[in-house]
């Protein structure tokens, strides 16, 4: 553990299934000065970005009275519950994808420790988009940064779904399950960005059912 409280750089832990299958996911990039804190990894420094940025955050489980709570209010499908139970959520690809997590009501987020940031809160999240699923069997999980495009699963089939920005009005693209969308995305976009997490292309490529174009 270093002065500022953290614990030392490390890429083996104990840690569940799934953070463990997506921290395997970003194993292609190289380890610059990655970091494990109480609650979360970071994964691949980009000094380019901003002195403090990662390529991916991955946060650690919420405590499960947390979990519990946040699952009931919105009547989380097994296969988000199951998730929480690995992974509070993600910043992958430097922002490009986000995946919710759960945060306590009346967090105070400090913003000036990169270390202490939080994952976006599904919960918030969910009561602001609560006018637009009229339908009331999506719940949403994640969104590409680009355009804000939404992502989120059926609570009836688990069915996983990408729309074209917030409007819930047209689909980019659908996947089975929450496990293939992340597996899928997250090897397609990994080969969009050089193994130091350079970006390759045009942010808009990051984006599903979009045709790379090289950066110039």
């Amino acid at each position: 553990m270093d002065s500022m409280g953290r614990l030392a750089p490390a890429r083996s832990s104990q840690v569940t299934t799934m953070a463990l299958h997506l921290l395997q996911l970003i194993a292609r990039f190289e380890g610059i000065d990655d970091v494990e804190t109480a609650h979360a990894f970071f994964r691949t420094k980009l000094p380019t970005v901003a002195p403090e940025a990662y390529l991916h955050t991955v946060y650690k489980p919420a405590p499960a009275v947390l979990m519990s709570e946040v699952s009931a209010e919105l009547k989380l499908p097994g296969s988000v519950v199951d998730f929480y139970h690995c992974c509070n959520g993600a910043h992958l690809f430097v922002n490009a994808l986000s995946i919710f997590g759960c945060v306590a009501s009346e967090t105070t987020i400090n913003r000036s420790d990169r270390f202490k940031l939080l994952p976006f809160d599904v919960r918030e999240i969910n009561r602001e988009l609560k006018a637009k699923f009229a339908r009331g069997n999506l719940v949403a999980i994640a969104f590409y940064s680009y355009d804000g495009s939404l992502v989120c699963v059926e609570r009836a089939t688990g069915e996983t779904i990408c729309f074209v920005g917030d409007a819930l009005s047209k689909e980019r693209t659908r996947w089975k399950s929450i496990d293939e969308w992340l597996s899928q995305e997250i090897q397609r976009i990994s080969f969009l960005f050089d193994q130091r997490g350079n970006r390759l292309v045009e942010k808009e490529n990051l984006l599903p059912g979009i045709e790379p174009s090289r950066v110039n």
